[in-house]
């Protein structure tokens, strides 16, 4: 319950991916859903999607102003060593950029 959350300090809330599922079905979930995580109280505070996996969920929580996204659209679970190679491969590429 996010109001019991309000006692707390929290910087960021993390959608889980059920949700994520269901706003692509069903608009009127959606709608409800937003409302309660950007009515978050907290001033500077993130909104996390997880279980991001296709482009259309990526393009609903854009325009929804999700701050930030994980799921297998940007890469699926990896082990820590090849996960340290991934991150180096988007640093090259940004910084050629």
């Amino acid at each position: 319950c996010l109001a019991h959350l309000q006692k707390f300090p929290v910087d960021q809330i993390k959608i889980d991916p059920r949700l994520i599922t269901q706003i692509t079905n069903n608009n009127n979930h959606n709608q409800v859903a937003w409302r309660h995580y950007k009515a978050w109280p907290q001033p500077g505070s993130k909104v996390l999607a997880a279980g991001v996996e296709t482009d259309l969920h990526l393009s609903i929580l854009q325009q929804q102003a999700c701050d930030l996204y994980q799921g297998h659209l940007f890469s699926k679970a990896l082990p820590a060593s090849q996960f340290e190679k991934l991150l180096q491969q988007k640093s090259m590429v940004a910084e050629s950029k």
